[in-house]
């Protein structure tokens, strides 16, 4: 016998299936649901660069993410001398455009061999500088002088 008995117009069709193939009150065909999506590489690795950590600076601590805690030491490492770190720093630069920003007449490389002290630091970057503006100086003029000078009236020749 049937637990609900079937009222004489019921219809079988699109959108009315048999009564014994209903759920039932309180079942469920997938009980756990669809199985979630496995994480990608790139998404654990966002999900770790931004934990936060606690950073001593100086006399007190901040709370920063990881990404900026492994951004602030290759800086350090790279102030020590460390040839990696400013490989890695320049490489990095490059890529997130940071010295696309500054002009070219304007940038300066120069390297240190040995340790010096911030004073004679800023004095060399000060020197290296004026050397690059006079260079940039020197080729605008140049492009000036050799561009050739356009009359000054309509089919004007002398």
């Amino acid at each position: 016998m049937t637990d609900t008995p079937k009222p004489p117009d019921y219809k079988i069709g699109y959108g009315k299936p048999p009564l014994h193939s209903r759920f039932k009150k309180g079942e469920r065909r997938n009980p756990r649901g669809r199985p979630k999506a496995k994480k990608t590489i790139t998404e654990i690795f966002k999900r770790v660069i931004a934990e936060k950590v606690t950073m001593a600076t100086g006399d007190t601590s901040e709370r920063i993410t990881k990404g900026q805690a492994v951004l602030r030491a290759n800086f350090q490492e790279a102030l020590k001398s460390g040839r990696r770190a400013m490989d890695n720093l320049f490489q990095l630069m490059n890529e997130v455009g940071v010295l696309n920003e500054i002009p070219t007449a304007n940038r300066a490389y120069f390297a240190i061999p040995e340790p010096v002290s911030s004073e004679e630091f800023h004095r060399r970057a000060q020197a290296a500088n004026r050397i690059s503006r006079e260079r940039a100086r020197r080729d605008t003029d140049l492009r000036r002088e050799a561009k050739p000078k356009k009359p000054n009236g309509p089919n004007r020749q002398e």
